[in-house]
């Protein structure tokens, strides 16, 4: 059985791993920072960067 942790910040979660949270400094916290950081240096970003300018050659 999976265990569910009552989170404060956490309004509501889906079932598809989505959720949705009421803190409004979500992403000023320095873990979030970070992660997102990480993000922008991975490959997948850059891909998705890239197929969006292919796809909008207008959009900077």
């Amino acid at each position: 059985m999976i265990e569910i942790k009552k989170n404060k910040d956490v309004v509501k979660a889906t079932k598809e791993g989505r959720i949705y949270i009421e803190n409004e400094d979500f992403f000023k916290q320095e873990k979030v920072q970070h992660l997102l950081g990480k993000l922008k240096k991975s490959s997948i970003f850059k891909e998705i960067e890239s197929k969006k300018k292919e796809l909008n050659p207008g959009l900077s």
